[in-house]
């Protein structure tokens, strides 16, 4: 009769310990008194993607001036568009 080795035995052991291990503590999960980020207001209207190149070093000026700022590069390029290009004009 052919016998398990030794080392057989022991990782079946091991995975019948592990079955029957359970959680000592049950996780609690409270719901959230505030969202974690604000709702986002849907745009006065429909928005266009807009893509242009621009040159590396214009580029990492911009985006370095809108991190110190906290203001996203989309929202600083709208404006300036929006001024030079004013509606009704």
């Amino acid at each position: 009769m052919f016998e398990r080795p030794a080392w057989s035995k022991k990782i079946a052991r091991s995975e019948q310990a592990a079955a029957v291990v359970k959680p000592m503590v049950k996780p609690v999960v409270k719901p959230m008194d505030e969202p974690m980020v604000e709702p986002i207001a849907a745009p006065a209207e429909p928005m266009k993607r807009f893509t242009i190149d621009v040159p590396v070093s214009l580029h990492t000026r911009v985006k370095t001036e809108c991190a110190k700022s906290g203001r996203k590069m989309a929202d600083v390029v709208r404006d300036l568009l929006e001024r030079h290009f004013p509606a009704g004009s």
